[in-house]
């Protein structure tokens, strides 16, 4: 009778080590990780004709990725690690502040060193020089992190001194003024009764943008006194305590939720608070036709009662709550977003007069606007670059 138990127990654990590999997935991507999955590596090339000595490793992280119940196993760990946190709670580069219910992401952030400071000097420099030489104003505008405004209790220097030094530095050597929305986003944090940043995502919120938006219009006003800013009473606002950062895309958790693989019900948990959501009264009247292929991702706006000046913008992710107030200050807005085209690679997006010269000179803008999330900043080195 033991040595049937022992036999029953020896099935047992054999079953029980191979039961992991009984439903392999078989996705390219981890979403809610942000990243790809590990691809099986055969032993035999026979391509090449070469054998895989790193074989070992290859079929380890591939079964370490792709093993089945292993997101029940990683939320299973993280709601454990949570539960046991007293306040603050690490998940990857991702840190949860349990008391004030905000994630943050940019903790270890820093400024360009001095030879990246010159690179973007430089480009900044010859982009300007491309635009006089086209009768073009130059804008170029950078949203701060979530960390700058709402600074975490865990971070024991206000890096805003050196973030400000950096943009005094870059501006008066290129000769291109930096809009920087930090201290105009400090000043109204306090007064303002809704969040200027979403508490799940690194994005601004449709008042931290209407700020940005603001602090943009006064700079543009010194060289053209006739363009008029929206007023707030020319919004309609909702409000919900999702995140909604680029309209079509709908209601969610926020992206910091979806990259860290944070738990749903955590992320639920901390959106506890309203944002609000605008869209202007006289939408009816704004006429919108977009663009889009592999090399480019473009949206012309036509407002008839905007002033008389054409201005382009190229941005990211936190410009589609820029263009909800935007478009009816001029007659005519083209927007290009750099990090969307499936045909351009990550490392070469910034590279606008690689890209976009044509679209340029085809608009032939009076005014050209950068906003950009601060992670762009360093790659304004790129802007001028045509190789």
């Amino acid at each position: 009778m033991k040595r049937i138990i022992d036999k029953f127990f020896v099935a047992m654990f054999l079953i029980s080590l191979l039961l992991p590999t009984a439903h392999i997935t078989h996705q390219q991507i981890a979403h809610r990780e942000n990243r790809y999955l590990a691809k099986y590596i055969p032993l035999y090339d026979a391509k090449t004709q070469t054998i895989n000595l790193q074989y070992g490793n290859d079929f380890e992280n591939y079964i370490k990725d792709r093993f089945w119940g292993r997101m029940r196993l990683i939320y299973l760990e993280k709601h454990i690690n949570y539960i046991l946190a007293q306040r603050f709670v690490r998940y990857g580069e991702t840190t949860l502040d349990k008391e004030k219910k905000f994630m943050y992401e940019h903790l270890t952030a820093g400024e360009p060193k001095p030879a990246g400071q010159r690179a973007i000097i430089k480009g900044l420099t010859d982009f300007n020089e491309f635009c006089i030489q086209n009768y073009i104003k130059l804008y170029p505008v950078v949203m701060p992190r979530k960390e700058s405004i709402y600074i975490p209790d865990l971070v024991i220097q206000d890096k805003n001194d050196k973030l400000r030094e950096t943009f005094n530095y870059v501006s008066q050597k290129s000769g291109v003024k930096i809009i920087s929305i930090l201290d105009g986003l400090l000043a109204k944090k306090e007064k303002s009764p809704y969040l200027l940043y979403h508490k799940t995502d690194h994005h601004a919120t449709i008042d931290g943008a209407f700020i940005g938006y603001n602090v943009l219009i006064k700079e543009i006003q010194k060289n053209f006194p006739e363009v008029k800013a929206v007023s707030s009473d020319e919004l309609n606002y909702s409000e919900n305590k999702k995140v909604n950062t680029e309209g079509g895309l709908g209601y969610r958790n926020g992206v910091t939720c979806t990259s860290a693989g944070i738990p749903d019900f955590i992320c639920e948990e901390f959106l506890d608070t309203e944002f609000r959501y605008a869209k202007h009264k006289d939408r009816e009247n704004l006429n919108i036709e977009e663009t889009r292929t592999d090399y480019v991702i473009k949206r012309d706006y036509y407002y008839p009662y905007g002033a008389e000046l054409k201005v382009m913008v190229f941005g990211d992710s936190f410009t589609p709550n820029l263009l909800e107030f935007l478009p009816y200050s001029f007659k005519k807005v083209r927007y290009i977003r750099i990090n969307g085209p499936r045909g351009i690679e990550r490392s070469e997006r910034m590279k606008l007069l690689k890209y976009y010269e044509d679209e340029i000179m085809d608009f032939q803008p009076d005014i050209l606007i950068l906003w950009f999330f601060y992670s762009e900043f360093a790659n304004f080195r790129d802007i001028a670059k045509k190789e």
